[in-house]
């Protein structure tokens, strides 16, 4: 609330003043005087405070509003943002209770459960795999290996029976 007064300051300006701040549940109460700010209220005289109320020379006012202006400004903005920060907590905290997010977990867990089982089996699996390919693989390898004695015994043989028809 801004209110100009005469030049001169009385207790009573200052009394109405508070009255103004409690009657409408503000923050700040601001007297423009010219002659009304002391030595008691301020270190110079343009602008002070008594008992909780701001008094300001005619020559600051419009630098003072434009403080006054981004203190409201900024705590407005705090004030909605603290809002919307408890609304959106109590609504997750109601999430965070509701039977939806306690179904939503136990799926998860089914899930998780089924897929480890899956991983376990499929590990498994892989190596009975690996141990039959394994198993096929060197009974593939000795009967490729009995195959090759084969035919070196064979050629052997030949070999021999060649040497001999030779020697005749």
């Amino acid at each position: 609330m801004v209110k100009k007064l005469r030049s001169q300051l009385y207790p009573k300006d200052i009394s109405k003043a508070k009255n103004y701040k409690t009657k409408h549940n503000t923050d700040y109460s601001v007297i423009v005087t010219e002659t009304g700010i002391t030595t008691k209220d301020s270190q110079n005289t343009v602008f002070g405070m008594r008992e909780g109320i701001y008094l300001v020379h005619p020559t600051a006012v419009v630098d003072i509003a434009k403080i006054f202006r981004s203190f409201i400004i900024d705590k407005a903005k705090q004030t909605s943002s603290n809002i919307g920060r408890t609304s959106k907590q109590a609504r997750l905290y109601e999430y965070l209770k509701s039977s939806e997010y306690g179904r939503a977990i136990e799926t998860m867990r089914d899930a998780k459960t089924k897929l480890f089982d899956l991983d376990r089996k499929e590990q498994k699996y892989h190596n009975e795999t690996w141990k039959n390919r394994t198993e096929i693989i060197e009974a593939w390898s000795r009967i490729v290996e009995q195959n090759h004695k084969k035919i070196d015994d064979v050629m052997r043989d030949q070999t021999s029976e060649d040497s001999e028809d030779d020697s005749n």
